[in-house]
């Protein structure tokens, strides 16, 4: 088996090169903090609770922060000035091809690690605790756990978004 954080660069680089083929852009966009955000994501960060919510921050910074929304909307044929957030729209590309409860369902651990990054202890429990569950966080594991919780539900969702992306034929979804 292959520890999640190793996964984490070659799924990033996997969707992109699909995207690119399928799309003609990428879907992560490429910043010089990537290789830094990336070495430093790994679950022994994942201390006590603080450390856990810091290591959502930089896994969201990997994905929703990532996202070059305006290539997705271009794909999708939408307006750049819709509203409409990074992993929703990345959620509406995916519903294209599968349907919008799958693409939920795919999608529901990024939009948990999203919310985390966002409580920065500031989330009431109960949303706290929506938000590791969505993120398939067992509340209860020791802290480290948790962070390799956190960082496989990250892996396999981009795996799944990678498979999706790879059944695309027709770069014209309309």
């Amino acid at each position: 088996t292959v520890a999640p954080e190793a996964r984490l660069k070659t799924l990033l680089e996997r969707i992109n090169e699909l995207s690119e083929t399928k799309f003609g852009g990428v879907i992560f966009k490429r910043h010089a903090k990537t290789g830094d955000i990336l070495s430093a994501t790994h679950r022994f960060r994942a201390t006590g609770r603080s450390e856990l919510l810091m290591l959502a921050k930089d896994l969201a910074r990997l994905t929703a922060d990532s996202i070059d929304t305006e290539a997705i909307r271009k794909t999708l044929g939408r307006s750049k000035s819709e509203k409409t957030g990074s992993l929703k729209v990345l959620e509406n590309l995916l519903s294209a091809k599968v349907g919008d409860n799958t693409a939920k369902k795919t999608m529901s651990p990024l939009f948990g690690i999203y919310e985390l990054r966002l409580s920065d202890a500031h989330l009431p429990s109960n949303d706290l605790d929506q938000s590791m569950k969505k993120t398939k966080i067992v509340t209860s594991a020791p802290f480290v756990v948790q962070g390799f919780q956190m960082i496989e539900a990250c892996s396999t969702t981009l795996g799944e978004i990678a498979q999706i992306l790879g059944t695309f034929e027709d770069p014209n979804i309309d």
